[in-house]
């Protein structure tokens, strides 16, 4: 990723994080995830139960599993000035959500999930080159998923 990457991505997040709580973005991404793939809902998050989803989101148990993902990602983009950091966070994410059966595919999936995340979030304060460095970090994230997990 260039420089160029790093900077539309940690402008767009910040714009992100000015909306709303990093809370309240973990439990609409789910919502959209959840939309948009409403088999995951039952194959991965089998967990949470099967409350509708305005039950779920009161849940302390999925809401903390919400802002837990959101953490991640804001930890990545506010260190992407030192990727050693962001690498080894995560493989250790791969390697835990591995044994659910959560691979690299999975996580390509959650990342296009992001983009159109952020895309129906920022409208057009997301520019088309905010968007596209967004799909690199997912590329080289996904990329690192593969190499942890040998696929």
């Amino acid at each position: 990723m260039e420089e160029t990457d790093v900077d539309n991505i940690q402008e767009s997040w910040r714009i992100a994080k000015s909306a709303a709580k990093l809370r309240e973005h973990g439990v609409n991404f789910f919502k959209l995830v959840f939309e948009t793939h409403p088999d995951w809902r039952s194959k991965y998050f089998s967990h949470f139960g099967d409350d509708e989803f305005e039950i779920l989101r009161t849940k302390p148990k999925f809401r903390a599993h919400c802002v837990l993902v959101m953490s991640n990602l804001n930890y990545w983009v506010e260190n992407l000035d030192e990727l050693d950091l962001v690498v080894a966070s995560i493989q250790k994410m791969a390697t835990n959500h591995a044994g659910r059966g959560i691979m690299a595919a999975q996580f390509e999936t959650i990342g296009a999930v992001v983009v159109a995340y952020l895309k129906a979030g920022l409208k057009e304060a997301l520019t088309e080159e905010m968007a596209g460095s967004w799909e690199k970090l997912i590329s080289t994230m996904v990329s690192i998923i593969k190499e942890t997990n040998g696929e």
